[in-house]
């Protein structure tokens, strides 16, 4: 209930673990703030009645690009770019690049805060408020304003110093308003200038179908359905900017109240801000057009310790990436094994020769290798070593699979047995480099249309004798997957008896679809690894092996 979550907030206010976040609010609150406007902000005096309101609306294209595109592209959300644009807006229109004190919005129903709360059954805003330091003072803006990869840089700026907010800044208010200890100390700084409020998107879809056919739908936003605050009820702050996507016959689009005391601000500066802000964020939206834009940051890869430049230089050597994990200690045990052989032979140098009967179509194998790859992210991993000297493994989004055929049917017994030696050896020869992946690849030696050898070379780093066997499987029924799925002529090319060929394609992709189920990420092993105690663990096995 509404009442159990109040006093389990309460109790969580007191934790000590919760005050050690004092620290943290303390600082951020602590550095100075430049004033926004020609006095400062005084709830006293600044109350709803003087408030005015300067309203902004962006094309659908643009709506798409910053609210769908770019988070997509940074890992990140709709919020975290407008409010990299604010940021830089802000900057631009004060004349200083400086970090901003914003006011920031949550929906307040963290429920991981009090175990096993369930706030299902209540309706309304939980609202939790909480300030945020936003500094894009690095970013140029007029590289932004072209569209270039400053824009970028904004967005992962902002993305991470955002989810460097513990909690999501629930415990501010935690430690603000419920702790009588915290509470004195905090009162004493002033309130952010500016707050920040992106309420998502109303959407027809919202309402059910069934009310949808009866005429019923979102409402617009309006001061008609918004009931009038008592005049004198002191405003937030210098400058309030609320935000909504809403559906329209031009498409979703963005509209935007920038809501402030006219003692505080006058309307001509605050449009200014307004439509510089908007324009950052068409700015934005051309450089989501961009094929290179997008990447990871720091907290994509909870479970290491790397930093934006190891990211970027990566990217630059392998593409985009999707993950960045650690290397299991197995991993790590066989890569360090294998960088002191150094040269001579290594022993972690797996080649499988699989014997196959019956057509092997050469280029239906190499699809099916490719799309081994692209369904187990772990075997496109490369193996490197971080700025800290921790062992960890970066997997690109897409790795090409190295591949060789070799059509042996012309040749005699002993040739194709010579060639398979020779091939074998300098296969051998050719080592895996752990950092250029992926340490698999493929070679294809036809013997005769109904005869071939498929050799599968491989890093012990990647799989070991547990899962080879799901490695072969899967790549004969992905060769198989890319027979079921070969395209088929056009229906214009002229009628047969189509029925045989409904069932029989409707059997073969229930067959495909059972073939490529989906697979669990090894990222999952690696994330519930390292909730292990290691120390407790060497001291098992330490006590297991004392004596030998």
């Amino acid at each position: 209930s509404a009442r159990r979550w109040a006093l389990a907030l309460r109790e969580q206010a007191l934790r000590p673990d919760r005050e050690a976040e004092l620290e943290y609010w303390h600082n951020l609150l602590e550095a100075f703030d430049l004033p926004l406007g020609t006095r400062a902000f005084d709830p006293a005096v600044d109350v709803m009645s003087t408030l005015d309101t300067v309203r902004i609306q962006l094309p659908a294209q643009v709506t798409k690009a910053v609210l769908t595109t770019l988070p997509a592209a940074f890992r990140a959300t709709g919020a975290d770019v407008l409010l990299a644009a604010l940021a830089l807006a802000v900057n631009r229109w004060r004349g200083v690049d400086s970090p901003t004190l914003i006011r920031l919005e949550g929906h307040g129903r963290q429920e991981d805060l009090v175990p096993g709360a369930d706030l299902s059954r209540t309706v309304g805003w939980f609202t939790s408020m909480y300030p945020a330091r936003i500094d894009v003072s690095a970013v140029e803006l007029n590289e932004v304003l072209t569209g270039g990869p400053a824009a970028g840089t904004a967005i992962k700026l902002v993305k991470e110093q955002v989810r460097q907010i513990p909690d999501k800044g629930m415990g501010y208010g935690l430690l603000r308003y419920l702790n009588p200890t915290t509470a004195p100390r905090l009162a004493e700084y002033a309130v952010p200038q500016i707050g920040f409020n992106y309420l998502g998107r109303i959407s027809d879809t919202d309402v059910p179908e069934d009310l949808r056919a009866s005429g019923w739908g979102p409402a617009p936003w309006s001061t008609e359905l918004v009931p009038a605050p008592d005049p004198d009820l002191p405003a937030l702050s210098a400058l309030e900017v609320g935000c909504l996507a809403t559906d329209t016959a031009d498409g979703t689009r963005l509209q935007a109240a920038f809501v402030f005391p006219t003692g505080v601000l006058s309307r001509q500066r605050v449009d200014e801000l307004a439509h510089l802000w908007a324009q950052v964020l068409h700015a934005m939206a051309t450089h989501a057009t961009h094929p290179d834009t997008g990447g990871l940051t720091p907290c994509d890869a909870p479970l290491v310790s790397v930093g934006q430049n190891e990211i970027e230089a990566w990217e630059t050597r392998y593409g985009r990436l999707v993950d960045i994990w650690p290397q299991a200690p197995g991993q790590s045990g066989i890569q360090f094994q294998a960088a002191v052989a150094d040269g001579s032979f290594d022993v972690y140098h797996m080649q499988f020769v699989l014997h196959l009967t019956g057509h092997v179509d050469p280029d239906r194998m190499r699809t099916a290798g490719q799309a081994l790859l692209d369904r187990y992210p772990n075997l496109r991993a490369a193996f490197l070593t971080a700025a800290d000297g921790d062992p960890l493994q970066v997997i690109p989004e897409h790795t090409p699979l190295p591949w060789r055929h070799l059509d042996l049917t012309n040749h005699t017994q002993h040739e194709q047995d010579t060639t398979l030696d020779q091939f074998l050896t300098q296969d051998r020869a050719d080592r895996l480099d752990p950092t250029r992946p992926p340490l698999l690849r493929l070679g294809l030696l036809t013997y005769s249309p109904q005869q071939a050898k498929l050799v599968i070379t491989a890093h012990h780093t990647i799989f070991d004798g547990w899962s080879s066997p799901l490695v072969f499987r899967d790549l004969i029924r992905l060769y198989t997957t890319t027979h079921h799925l070969t395209p088929v002529r056009s229906y214009g090319d002229g009628d047969d008896w189509s029925s045989p060929l409904v069932f029989r394609d409707l059997i073969q992709l229930y067959s495909a679809t059972y073939d490529l189920a989906p697979v669990r990420s090894y990222g999952e092993y690696l994330a519930w690894l390292s909730t292990r105690d290691r120390k407790a663990t060497a001291a098992r096995w330490q006590a297991e092996l004392a004596g030998f």
